[in-house]
């Protein structure tokens, strides 16, 4: 896979993301869950295109996320 080759190097990278999700919410009426969520949508994320070759990434791990964003760790080198 070339996403962080693409992904260090494009303006912008597309991706999919699929996979299922649950959901469970207590509420007045009693507990609710939504199971499963199926996901199967293309996404994308901005490009590091103005680092213009001065640094590699290395390895890409996601270590978490919150309402946020997603959290990821990145490893990298200079060139």
């Amino acid at each position: 896979m070339l996403l962080d080759q693409e992904l260090t190097l494009s303006g912008e990278v597309a991706f999919d993301l699929v996979g299922k999700a649950r959901a469970v919410a207590t509420m007045g009426i009693g507990q609710i869950t939504l199971d499963p969520i199926k996901i199967n949508v293309t996404t994308h994320l901005n490009g590091m295109q103005g680092l213009k070759g001065m640094t590699t990434i290395q390895k890409v791990d996601v270590l978490g996320g919150t309402s946020d964003g997603i959290q990821l760790g990145i490893e990298s080198k200079g060139n």
